[in-house]
């Protein structure tokens, strides 16, 4: 388990998934709805990183991901660089220098998926 009040909130990040910074093909990007960045210390190198989790918001539980989405997580764990970042501030939390344009961002689970029960105003659940 982890708590959301440890992480800064992104929302629209766009991210490569052909292992650079430049992605100008539709089918070498996808734009994540929300992303949960906090800096950690790695416990054996002593060195700081960021532990990243990727969501993105569904209709339903059966809304299936993008064809993008997918080929990212056949990549996970891997490094996926972002593209454009509109949003420089998170919507929740600090800024974190480390998570900016061009920089490789270690991803090293699946993307959640959030969805609503069906109308917007009704909470679903999570699926991993």
């Amino acid at each position: 388990p982890w708590n959301l009040d440890d992480y800064s909130i992104y929302s629209q990040v766009y991210f490569c998934i052909n292992g650079s910074a430049s992605c100008t093909s539709k089918k070498s990007y996808f734009i994540a709805d929300l992303v949960f960045v906090k800096e950690i210390t790695n416990t054996i190198t002593n060195q700081k990183e960021l532990d990243v989790k990727i969501a993105d918001t569904k209709l339903s539980a059966s809304t299936d991901f993008t064809t993008n989405q997918k080929e990212a997580m056949k990549l996970i764990p891997y490094d996926l660089h972002i593209k454009s970042l509109p949003n420089i501030n998170p919507i929740k939390g600090s800024s974190i220098a480390d998570f900016k344009q061009n920089m490789p961002i270690p991803i090293k689970q699946n993307i959640f998926k959030i969805y609503s029960g069906g109308a917007t105003n009704i909470y679903g659940g999570v699926k991993k």
